[in-house]
């Protein structure tokens, strides 16, 4: 019994940890989702974005971010730090990438 209790007060008190590394991720993952709405030019969504975005709103973040990373990298969008928790907290720039001489 004992060593039931101990495992439940290590759990309870791991628990917020847990919590707070998922609200992290959902919150970028949704600010990567508010990037792409505000970026994306094209006049209908990629069906992959799209659900991405959906499995960001259901907390399948590992779904959601890698797909919405690449759809905004490839429109030359500059990802925020996955530390920023926050639409265009910290400072984030919500700039495309200006292209290189090369890239002209």
């Amino acid at each position: 019994m004992r060593i039931l209790g101990t495992c439940l007060i290590a759990g309870m008190a791991l628990a917020p940890l847990t919590a707070f590394g998922q609200s992290a991720d959902a919150n970028y993952c949704q600010l990567l989702a508010d990037l792409n709405r505000t970026f994306d030019d094209s006049p209908n969504i990629d069906a992959a974005v799209q659900e991405a975005i959906n499995q960001c709103s259901k907390g399948n973040t590992a779904a959601g971010i890698p797909v919405l990373e690449k759809a905004l990298t490839d429109d030359e969008v500059t990802l925020p730090p996955s530390s920023v928790t926050s639409s265009n907290g910290g400072g984030v720039s919500l700039n495309k990438v200006a292209p290189t001489p090369a890239e002209e």
